[in-house]
């Protein structure tokens, strides 16, 4: 569990300050279909440990789920969408081979593009009712509520694309504890996106990469030209480059956040703690 406390201020945020907990194992299972938090009572413990020295009065939460308890989907939408309303229903009728039809959703997307001819690329993003619905009442039994909910991997992307010249094509691998996100953009829009459980050994990260490749490597227009960036919280970030060397045609660069620079004071967190953070970061920086 990663929380931070930004401060908005003109046009940039100001870190207050970052907490992380280990949460013990069987406390919280990602799941779709299946509530997720297996002990309430010690899940409402560890928000209160990492938020309430935090949060200094304030209550709003932007959540960032784990991949695994949603599903995401890149769709282009030729209309203009005039409400979220009738978005969502648009966005059903394209999908509705997609969707599963015996799990409730909660439903909700954000537009990644819009060119000259009006054309939208957009990312969906559905939770099951039930697993939304508890993790909005466990927020609520501890004190605070989720302004914004939604996934990991567009926290990351938040944080680095307003600090970082990615390029036009580029893939970004973020690699944390025992998750792995893989994304390609495409001409800055995300074209390609998927999330994997992995083991915590550099071999299964590879194998994970590799299948991908195979599998929707042509689509990726470009790829072949694409810079390649990781990002990680494991120790060994010059051996995974090397891995991952072997699969592209250009050296992986690993990113460096630069967390410090957002902190008016200096921060007591190791290289790994900061890392661990950028995701919760940019979550945060959507409620500003």
């Amino acid at each position: 569990m990663r929380a931070v406390a930004l401060r908005h201020h003109r046009k940039s945020a100001t870190l207050i300050g970052g907490r992380l907990l280990g949460l013990d194992e069987g406390v919280l299972t990602p799941s779709f279909r299946n509530p997720n938090i297996n002990d309430i009572h010690l899940f409402i413990e560890g928000i209160r440990e990492v938020l309430d020295p935090l949060a200094g009065g304030e209550q709003r939460v932007s959540l960032a789920l784990p991949e695994q308890s949603g599903i995401q989907f890149l769709v282009d939408v030729e209309s203009v969408l005039k409400s979220k309303a009738e978005g969502i229903e648009v966005l059903k009728w394209q999908l509705r081979d997609k969707l599963p039809d015996d799990v409730p959703l909660q439903l909700d997307y954000q537009i990644l593009s819009r060119d000259e001819s009006g054309r939208q690329r957009i990312l969906l993003a559905g939770v099951s009712k039930d697993v939304l619905e508890q993790y909005e009442e466990v927020l609520n039994q501890a004190g605070y509520g989720a302004e914004m909910i939604g996934f990991r991997n567009m926290g990351l992307f938040n944080y680095y694309r307003s600090r970082f010249d990615t390029g036009e094509n580029f893939v970004l691998i973020q690699i944390e504890d025992n998750n792995l996100n893989f994304q390609y953009y495409q001409n800055h829009m995300l074209s390609f996106h998927r999330s994997r459980v992995v083991g915590n050994n550099i071999e299964d990260v590879f194998r994970e990469i590799r299948r991908s490749l195979a599998g929707e490597g042509e689509k990726m227009v470009g790829l072949s030209r694409a810079s390649v960036y990781l990002h990680t919280n494991w120790e060994w970030t010059e051996t995974m480059q090397d891995a991952l060397s072997n699969l592209f045609a250009n050296e992986p660069v690993a990113l460096n956040p630069t967390i410090e620079k957002l902190s008016a004071e200096p921060l007591s967190l190791t290289e790994r703690q900061s890392r661990s953070l950028v995701t919760a970061i940019g979550a945060a920086e959507r409620l500003m």
